[in-house]
């Protein structure tokens, strides 16, 4: 048990390049990295540009020692790389890699000791300056070289109008397996020569990036409008209503958790082995959301437990076209080897283990092919039109003259069909 928890807690070092639109550790020993904007989980993480919103940036370390760790703020393009044609004074007031994360608190009456960092954006070092996409790379100051975590938020103009809206009589099926966005951009407040290349849409199903519609051709466009209307690309699977389990007392299984058993140095919560779902499945959850939380609802970013939660999905046999993978938007949906799941023959599921904090999370299992990037819901969770899901539109543009990509505006809305 030792040694197995022991890799648990290792934590690939994947490409930053690639995943940098995630929260993501690159250290075993930092945890539970997140973007949050004025305390609220579910909601994007999206501020707007000279407004009053604050985005939270915060991680645990698993030790009680003190590092003095700095950040690197960074401005990115609309696929989330550096924007290398801009300086920092470009972006942002203030110096990168200057100023320590001097809000830190060490957990108390926990298992296993952690301390939990954080830190607000705007403040009163840095002003941001541009809209667009930020990365926030958190590093030792000892190693400036190697980034141990990075999180990542966007900060929007909010110059324009964006009217959606969801339907399940889609062009390919009618209230049966997907849905299809239509969007209308009303442009009258910004200064564009050329809509149909400056502007870029972006398009998320509950904040999933692996389905997500990147730069759909518009059906019209003028001056001050652009729309996009019976377009196929725009239908998604609808997915199922996710799972979820909540764990509030370690020593006492609440929703969707069979038993706990402690393990030193780790409790460990086995989840009910999960079935793929053939119907429709009524779950009032958050689309994938989380929240951290413990029994008594006080100081939850220090005194939630480190949990090893067992998650199993019955199958008959090995599916050998592809990996399951449980994910939700509390590891941004990444496919990793810590995210994917093993087949037990012996016990007939197929089963991962994941340290998580204490609280309530939503969860699903999605199967990725092999040599694809993106995860179905199809094979294991269903695709049904009732389902209720989350849908993000982002929409930016890189104007003529200019060195950067915007964010022009965003939407963020949920599709609630009537049941």
């Amino acid at each position: 048990m030792k040694m197995r928890v022991k890799l648990l807690l290792l934590v690939m070092i994947v490409n930053i390049t690639v995943l940098a639109q995630r929260n993501m550790s690159f250290s075993e020993r930092i945890r539970t990295v997140e973007s949050v904007v004025n305390g609220d989980r579910q909601k994007p993480a999206v501020i707007s540009l000279n407004g009053n919103d604050v985005v939270t940036v915060s991680f645990d370390d698993m030790t009680h020692d003190y590092v003095r760790y700095v950040y690197k703020l960074e401005h990115c393009d609309k696929e989330w790389n550096v924007s290398d044609g801009l300086f920092e004074s470009d972006y942002m007031t203030g110096t990168n890699l200057d100023k320590p994360i001097e809000d830190y608190v060490q957990s108390m009456n926990t298992s296993n000791l952690y301390t939990h960092y954080k830190i607000n954006f705007p403040n009163q070092n840095v002003e941001l300056l541009l809209s667009g996409n930020y990365k926030v790379s958190i590093y030792d100051e000892e190693d400036l070289d190697n980034p141990v975590a990075c999180a990542c938020f966007s900060v929007a103009d909010k110059k324009i109008g964006i009217a959606a809206t969801v339907s399940t009589n889609t062009d390919i099926d009618y209230n049966k397996a997907h849905q299809q966005i239509e969007l209308a951009l009303n442009l009258n407040k910004v200064e564009l020569r050329d809509p149909a290349r400056e502007v870029y849409v972006r398009i998320l199903q509950n904040k999933r990036y692996d389905n997500a519609v990147s730069n759909p051709a518009p059906t019209f466009v003028s001056d001050r409008e652009m729309k996009w209307q019976h377009c196929k690309e725009l239908i998604f699977p609808a997915g199922n209503e996710f799972r979820k389990f909540e764990i509030l007392d370690v020593h006492q299984p609440t929703l969707g958790v069979e038993k706990i058993r402690w393990f030193a140095p780790f409790y460990h919560a086995f989840l009910y082995p999960g079935k793929p779902f053939e119907n429709y499945i009524y779950n009032k959850e958050v689309n994938g959301s989380y929240v951290i939380r413990n029994r008594n609802d006080v100081d939850c970013d220090t005194e939630s437990e480190y949990v090893i939660v067992h998650f199993a999905l019955e199958a008959d046999k090995k599916n050998n076209n592809g990996e399951y993978y449980v994910c939700g938007q509390w590891n941004s949906y990444v496919f990793s080897p810590e995210n994917k799941m093993k087949y037990d023959s012996q016990n007939g599921v197929y089963d991962a283990s994941i340290l998580l904090k204490q609280g309530y999370y939503n969860y699903s299992y999605l199967f990725v092919p092999k040599g694809e990037k993106k995860g179905l819901t199809s094979e294991s969770e269903g695709d049904f039109f009732q389902t209720e899901n989350e849908y993000t539109v982002y929409v930016y543009a890189h104007l003529q003259g200019e060195r950067y990509d915007r964010l022009l505006g965003y939407r963020d809305f949920r599709f609630v069909p009537n049941k």
